[in-house]
């Protein structure tokens, strides 16, 4: 059965030569990430590609892209990863939305100097910021403690 669907995974598969990619040409789900129904059951081609390549997937573990492209199913190309080493990935490729570009974002980058210059200058205190700006006070002071909006300076 998995020759067969060996077989499957590879006649969807364009080979890129400059990167040695095997760029997935079917279906795709909404971030690039490629897709097929085996059984009954819908599985990511990276994913399963590795397990008839490489071995089994541990419960828990990622399976990441060395190339940075979702659309590679080249198990060469593929590496087991806990989620946190998977988040640190994506941050130090630059796929990470930060501040006022992640959609979740409440503050935008010039109220986000002023809370900042107001911090410094021991200017009130993190729940009267919160108020000011709308926000919860986690938000202030993690702003405060250099754990989110580090890339914007005061």
């Amino acid at each position: 059965m998995n020759d067969s669907i060996k077989e499957r995974l590879l006649a969807k598969i364009n080979v890129n030569e400059e990167t040695q990619c095997w760029e997935w040409t079917a279906a795709k789900m909404h971030k690039g990430y490629g897709h097929i129904n085996v059984g009954g059951k819908v599985h990511r081609a990276h994913r399963l590609s590795y397990q008839l390549h490489v071995g089994e997937i541990p419960k828990g573990m990622c399976v990441l892209h060395r190339c940075d492209n979702r659309a590679c199913i080249n198990p060469d190309h593929l590496f087991l990863g806990t989620q946190a080493e998977n988040m640190a990935d994506k941050v130090a490729k630059g796929r990470q939305q930060a501040g006022a570009e992640n959609p979740m974002a409440k503050l935008t980058e010039p109220e986000v100097v002023a809370i900042k210059r107001m911090l410094a200058k021991h200017y009130g205190v993190q729940h009267f910021l919160a108020r000011w700006f709308g926000v919860n006070q986690s938000t202030i002071y993690m702003i405060a403690a250099g754990k989110n909006w580090r890339h914007v300076a005061a």
